[in-house]
């Protein structure tokens, strides 16, 4: 960690610093190819001339390398948020998960979380973060931004609770289905909204969904709904401190 705290701190002086050693070189590797293409042996043929420079050509492999390490280099801060910003939420979802079905536990009592993310240019929302769901299709999934019970509450920007019947699925098209884990029977659905503005459309919708019923889950739903918007008012407060 401290290591990516320097190069952030110090971003612009190495850069400038590859900057001038990458110019310095290129300088070099053209007069010495320049020198080589003015002799008559090589004055038509460029590849005779390039091999002739023998291991100076590995000046070339050097001058790629340093412009890797200023893409490494300017890229950093950011690598370092969207990696910070991963881990905090999503230890927001494993720990929301447990309060959902507290005093039971995920090992007993099925839970899931799932943030999902709109993205205006797609006009979509794309699942970005998930806990419990490694195998499940939601782990990658997109949707339309009011698609089924988390759209609802992404459109009307509030919390829904809903149970789903057994053949929740036929409403679906085909291409849809296989997005969703089919024994799902509860969905818990809470809009993320932007602190910074919330008048604005959400940022997204955390989401709770488990293959037991409402009644197997046996919560308070007032008290869920409060605790689920709780825990996506976080989410979002993370979501628009870091860059993404």
């Amino acid at each position: 960690m401290k290591k990516k705290n320097f190069i952030s701190r110090n971003s612009s002086a190495i850069n400038f610093f590859l900057i001038v050693v990458a110019t310095v070189l290129t300088g070099i590797y053209v007069n010495l190819l320049t020198g080589q293409l003015s002799q008559p042996m090589y004055s038509n043929d460029i590849l005779a001339a390039l091999k002739s420079l023998r291991w100076w050509n590995s000046i070339i492999i050097f001058i790629i390398f340093i412009f890797y390490i200023q893409y490494v280099v300017t890229n950093a801060p950011s690598l370092v948020f969207q990696s910070a910003r991963k881990n905090i939420i999503e230890n927001i979802l494993e720990a929301s998960a447990k309060s959902i079905v507290f005093p039971n536990t995920p090992d007993t009592t099925h839970i899931r979380s799932i943030v999902t993310v709109y993205d205006p240019k797609l006009n979509m929302r794309v699942t970005k973060f998930s806990y419990n769901a490694e195998p499940d299709p939601e782990r990658t999934a997109e949707f339309a931004p009011d698609f089924g019970i988390t759209g609802k509450a992404f459109s009307k920007k509030m919390v829904v609770i809903e149970s789903l019947s057994p053949n929740h699925l036929d409403a679906y098209e085909n291409d849809v289905k296989d997005l969703i884990l089919s024994d799902l029977k509860t969905v818990i659905a809470a809009p993320i909204p932007n602190p910074n503005n919330p008048s604005e459309p959400p940022i997204g919708v955390l989401a709770f969904d488990s293959i037991l019923s409402v009644s197997d889950l046996n919560f308070d739903q007032r008290q869920i709904k409060s605790l689920a918007q709780k825990w996506a008012d976080t989410i979002g407060i993370v979501l628009s401190a870091t860059p993404g």
